[in-house]
């Protein structure tokens, strides 16, 4: 693939037209002359990331600053396929005919600074990958579904802890009604009558009680369909609006079936929740009319209970007591049955989160596999000079940073304990201790008293844990140039030195057009055409396009096509464009880059003097 047409309508550049070849083309002109504008257009019409954040942000607003209302077009040719991509300043992706490979593209800044960013020097590794990195997309989805899953795992697990408290209470109520078995009996033994009306009243109390379970369990059902059709009912607000088919776009309307299937799920959302609603509308009259009887029942049973109490002084006391222990040992022991539910449920979320995990791990282990082997390949073609090592999962800011935000508040001092938790925990291990509530296991790991560790636990799990399991800790490439005998660490090497490093590894993009900005800024005349213009020859990529001041580059590189940049300070344009061997050129080359013919003969004769 390579571009064959820049052109752009209003703004600084407007009715720039550049028409490239195939091989090396070269930008030169003046300081203010467009050069970089020409650069960050095209970036910002074939939507390029830059390398950082910072990067990102400057390149736009440069872009922007540049186009104003005006429109970029880029032509690119994929094997004699035409591809028109096009955008506005007001457009938030490019518009393209078709998908395309982005050019790997690199500012002058992002050359000088990017070997001292961690995430700048993975994601130049990243851009050799032939693929656009289709982990990206599986590793999206499992981080979704994943943190879905951490939610319910959470919320599960707070609703057993409170069941587990009600149930506690068993034993000791049936205790208690033990005992008020035995003084029932006593209370019985003294009449007939009052034994005949306790019998009643048994029978009521078992009746109450029974309309009291199928009370609470219907109100338990309602609050959980209501709180899922709430969200059906967000669902069915939120179906998105199709736009009319333009009359532009063509007479056949492309999006009527989308409009008809959307128009049908909403309709189908709509019955089930219907008829979800006629469901809860009988259970809920069906519950006013239990209540209703139940109301009757404890009414006759508070008659029988006074009725007993004439005949027997305290007894009354004494079956009340024990109705109300019967009703509440009914309650927790169906509670014990959704405890059963609920248990069940947690151990599914647990071990299907699990295997997300699994397959998260997986694709990190790839990642981590396929950056090996493009660091391997770059060592082969770029050793002994630089050496470049993949560390795997060595770059944690983000979950230490995650950590941090979860202990923010706790009275630990999260900013000195978040780097060692991140340094010898994952992720999976400190969110899975926390929940499980793993005192020892936390303390042999991090090496911390059993009072510390359980408020570290305590702090966790009252955070969101999905955030902490499904941060990203990256890989981490290591940029080192040898300097005498030794090697150096990228962050110790001067500016100019780490433009050796990285303008070395950006030439071995050969299978895709490279745009540079004027690369040899902090770089001698030496290493470009010792090292630099080499590399233009020897990697052969199909297309390459740079901005520059220094002469070496069109004319050692022997450029296929040379554009000159004017500017009057309002507006940028290409003066003359040619080949490097037209008259044309020539001069612009000695002009603008040499300083002059008379310069140039000078220097001429200062070499051939001094040879």
């Amino acid at each position: 693939m390579i571009i064959k047409r820049v052109q752009v309508d209003d703004g600084f550049l407007d009715g720039l037209d550049l028409r490239l070849e195939s091989g090396l083309n070269v930008i030169i002109g003046g300081r203010g002359t467009g050069k970089t504008s020409v650069i960050e257009l095209i970036r910002f019409c074939l939507g390029i990331q830059a390398q950082t954040a910072e990067a990102e942000h400057h390149a736009l607003e440069h872009a922007l600053a540049v186009l104003g209302d005006g429109r970029i077009t880029v032509t690119l040719s994929n094997r004699g396929e035409k591809i028109v991509v096009t955008r506005t300043a007001s457009e938030d992706a490019p518009d393209a005919t078709e998908d395309y490979e982005p050019p790997a593209l690199y500012s002058q800044k992002e050359i000088e600074s990017l070997g001292l960013s961690a995430q700048a020097r993975i994601a130049l590794i990243d851009s050799f990958l032939r693929t656009r990195d289709p982990i990206a997309g599986v590793r999206d989805r499992l981080v979704k579904q994943i943190g879905s899953f951490t939610a319910e795992i959470s919320q599960v697990a707070k609703e057993l802890e409170v069941l587990d408290s009600q149930l506690q209470q068993i034993p000791k109520l049936e205790k208690e009604l033990s005992l008020l078995a035995a003084s029932e009996t006593v209370v019985t033994r003294h009449s007939k009558d009052v034994e005949r009306k306790q019998s009643e009243l048994k029978s009521l109390a078992n009746k109450s009680s029974q309309l009291s379970l199928q009370i609470s369990t219907s109100q338990r059902a309602t609050k959980s369909i209501d709180t899922w059709t709430t969200a059906l009912e967000d669902l069915v607000l939120s179906v998105p609006e199709i736009e009319i088919w333009p009359d532009g776009a063509g007479s056949v309307d492309k999006l009527a079936n989308l409009r008809r299937g959307l128009g049908t799920a909403s309709d189908s959302l709509r019955d089930v929740r219907m008829s979800l609603a006629e469901s809860v509308a009988q259970l809920q009259r069906d519950n006013a009319l239990a209540q209703k009887a139940k109301f009757d029942l404890d009414e006759k049973s508070r008659l029988l209970r006074k009725e007993i109490e004439a005949l027997e002084k305290g007894a009354g006391e004494t079956m009340k007591r024990s109705n109300l222990l019967r009703e509440k040992l009914a309650s927790l022991r169906a509670t014990s049955k959704l405890r059963e539910g609920r248990a069940v449920r947690l151990l599914s979320a647990q071990q299907a989160r699990g295997k997300l995990l699994d397959q998260l791990e997986a694709t990190a282990r790839q990642k981590f596999q396929d950056r090996l082997k493009i660091s391997m390949a770059l060592n082969k073609s770029l050793g002994p000079q630089i050496k470049i090592a993949i560390q795997q999962s060595a770059e944690y800011s983000e979950y230490v940073s995650a950590i941090a935000s979860a202990l923010r508040g706790s009275g630990l001092k999260y900013n000195e304990l978040s780097p060692i938790i991140a340094s010898v925990m994952s992720p999976r291990e400190l969110v899975e201790a926390a929940e499980r509530f793993d005192i020892d296991f936390i303390c042999s790991e991090l090496l911390i008293s059993q009072d510390r560790a359980a408020r570290l636990v305590t702090s966790l799990r009252e955070s969101r844990l999905e955030s902490i399991l499904t941060v990203s800790v990256e890989d981490d490439a290591n940029f080192q140039l040898l300097d005498g005998r030794d090697y150096k660490d990228i962050a110790q090497l001067s500016v100019g030195q780490r433009c050796t490093v990285v303008l070395p590894i950006v030439l071995e993009h050969t299978e895709r057009i490279l745009i540079v900005d004027q690369p040899e800024d902090h770089l001698d005349n030496a290493f470009i055409v010792d090292t630099f213009i080499k590399a233009i020859k020897d990697k052969k990529q199909p297309q390459t396009l740079f901005s520059t001041h220094n002469a070496n580059i069109p004319v050692l590189g022997n450029a296929q096509k040379v554009f000159v940049m004017q500017s009057d300070g309002q507006t940028g344009r290409v003066s003359v464009s040619g080949r490097l061997e037209d008259q044309q050129i020539v001069e612009a080359i000695t002009t603008v880059m040499e300083g002059g013919k008379e310069a140039f003969d000078t220097r001429a004769r200062f070499y051939h003097e001094h040879q």
